[in-house]
């Protein structure tokens, strides 16, 4: 009995600490996720096919580092956020940014659909910025497609908008 008292106390530490690494305070969740973003594009260099790990601590970044922080940070830091997020998808999807949208929809519908709408009310230059980010080196082969992947994103959010309203 005290051999499973102590497994489950040791299972409990292990999972909290782990927790706790991705974003013990706002700045190590950003510096950290941008780091973890950086592995990812790394990975699809480096044509990975397997991302589940990736996508589980994809996961608890949004679902549990985000929402715990996403009230104290500033629109700059919501930026960074999303374009990091958006870089992501990018390269866990290979840069098909069509399925990386439909994904980023399903599973981040709310919060994806509000900040990534404050982030393009800022217009042209952080649209600009983010495709700076995403394609890098290969900014001109990239943009017609992200071009077209934001002309797409701001009909489905002018969609969901007049749905919400």
């Amino acid at each position: 009995m005290k051999g499973v008292s102590f497994l489950v106390l040791v299972s409990i530490i292990i999972i909290s600490s782990c927790n706790l690494m991705h974003c013990p305070n706002k700045e190590s969740f950003l510096t950290s996720f941008e780091a973890f973003v950086d592995k990812a594009e790394k990975k699809r260099m480096d044509k990975a096919d397997n991302w589940t790990s990736e996508d589980a601590e994809f996961k608890d970044y949004v679902d549990r580092c985000y929402q715990e922080f996403k009230n104290d940070l500033s629109i700059e830091e919501k930026k960074l956020f999303w374009t990091k997020t958006l870089k992501f998808y990018y390269n866990r999807y290979n840069g098909d940014l069509s399925d990386a949208y439909d994904d980023a929809k399903q599973n981040l519908s709310k919060d994806f659909n509000k900040d990534i709408n404050e982030m393009l009310k800022d217009g042209d230059r952080d649209v600009l910025k983010m495709a700076k980010d995403l394609f890098g080196n290969d900014i001109k082969k990239g943009l017609d497609s992200v071009l077209d992947a934001i002309n797409d994103l701001g009909d489905k959010l002018k969609e969901e908008l007049e749905k919400e309203n």
